[in-house]
């Protein structure tokens, strides 16, 4: 009976952590973007570097049925906490207008905007190495406070 629910647990477990895979990104610079007199302004030329005790992270947990939660934590607390699904008609507007086939766009409740630029969520919670590449960047957009923050 013992060897049953040992077994029991370690499958429960190995389940767990099959359907709810969670990893965590840190970010180490950024670029901001304003909606200003119906337009864009558009990101500054350089980056701004968080510094190594201000560094914010983002937990990324693959959910059920295809939604992503997100966490943005600065100084161990949570400013942000929402869940997205990827937006397959917006992905191909932005693969198109940026010319770039490894973009990916998410889209929360209020129809705000995520956007992975050269790995996705689901491969970061497969494998968060994947942040390490010099040419990933993470896009948060919310369009009701006319802001976007552009992370790597």
């Amino acid at each position: 009976m013992k060897k049953f629910f040992l077994v029991l647990l370690l499958f429960t477990g190995l389940g767990i952590n099959v359907f709810s895979q969670t990893c965590t990104i840190t970010c180490t610079s950024y670029k901001e973007n304003f909606y200003q007199n119906s337009r864009w302004v558009g990101w500054s030329n350089y980056w701004t570097d968080f510094g190594y005790y201000d560094r914010p992270s983002i937990r990324i947990t693959n959910a059920d049925d295809g939604y992503y939660r997100l966490k943005y934590i600065v100084d161990g607390e949570v400013i942000m906490d929402y869940f997205v699904v990827y937006d397959d008609d917006k992905t191909k507007k932005v693969r198109n207008s940026w010319n770039n086939q490894n973009v990916y766009c998410y889209i929360d409740a209020d129809g705000d905007h995520v956007f992975t630029e050269n790995v996705s969520l689901n491969s970061l919670t497969k494998n968060p190495d994947g942040w390490k590449k010099s040419n990933a960047n993470f896009y948060l957009w919310s369009y009701s406070e006319n802001y976007g923050i552009l992370l790597r």
